[in-house]
């Protein structure tokens, strides 16, 4: 990591998170539709503050949404989000149409099977927006924001079925894995997406929020408790109405 403190691109940012939250997230969230909660619960928060026009918590929401989503990914061994996004978004264009920009209708094709290419994994996250604003930003602004945060919406049902289908649906680990690995960097793809709307540089507004700790406890080593108090009140880690920040 720059300076070996600083995240500079996507795998550096998940590490640097998994060492903020990781132990937190493994005793407080004992299952992945625990942490899938916690994220739609985020989003919701995000959405909120864009339906009120409170644009200025809009950076923040995002940043929160980050670590929220690298939080799943970190819950498998050696899960990579810069390769599911590079897999997902490849350098060329759409990968379900194969044009940049995006050309797709509505009942689009199937995804189109392509290797990863080794530089989109440096990407840091501003790479990321500009590559995915030059594929989809004309049909996303297009579509308008309430559209886009349906679509991030619907990303997270489709985690919550992987998640309820596992009980009774005979796959692999490692399918299934792969099968979370994508969706999540749908939801990545959507959370640039509504950064891009609101032209915001989600390096510059995860490394306001987190660069100097966890900006509850502000350590580096999150020590958050599962109870807080906010407000002079006791509040739930799982409680809505009083999420902490990140």
């Amino acid at each position: 990591m720059k300076n070996n403190t600083t995240p500079s691109n996507v795998a550096e940012w998940q590490k640097f998170l998994h060492e903020m939250y990781g132990d937190n997230n493994a005793v407080y969230y004992q299952s992945i539709l625990q942490l899938i909660a916690m994220l739609s619960l985020t989003v919701k928060k995000l959405a909120d503050s864009i339906r009120k026009g409170k644009n200025e918590e809009t950076p923040k929401r995002i940043a929160n949404c980050i670590s929220k989503t690298f939080a799943i990914a970190n819950r498998f061994q050696g899960m990579d989000m810069a390769s599911f996004l590079a897999i997902k978004y490849p350098i060329d264009g759409c990968a379900y149409c194969g044009e940049k920009p995006c050309k797709c209708e509505e009942n689009r094709s199937e995804h189109i099977p392509s290797a990863k290419t080794e530089s989109q994994l440096g990407w840091n996250f501003k790479n990321w927006q500009v590559h995915l604003d030059d594929v989809y930003g004309p049909k996303n602004r297009s579509a308008g924001i309430d559209y886009i945060i349906l679509r991030l919406f619907q990303e997270l049902s489709e985690l919550l079925a992987i998640a309820t289908e596992v009980d009774y649906i005979s796959r692999p680990a490692t399918v299934i894995k792969q099968e979370y690995g994508k969706e999540l960097a749908d939801v990545f793809a959507w959370l640039f997406a509504i950064a891009n709307v609101f032209e915001i540089n989600i390096d510059h507004a995860t490394l306001s929020i987190y660069s100097n700790g966890c900006p509850t406890c502000g350590k580096k080593k999150c020590e958050c408790t599962k109870f807080f108090i906010t407000d002079g009140q006791i509040s739930h880690i799982t409680n809505a109405n009083s999420l902490p920040n990140h």
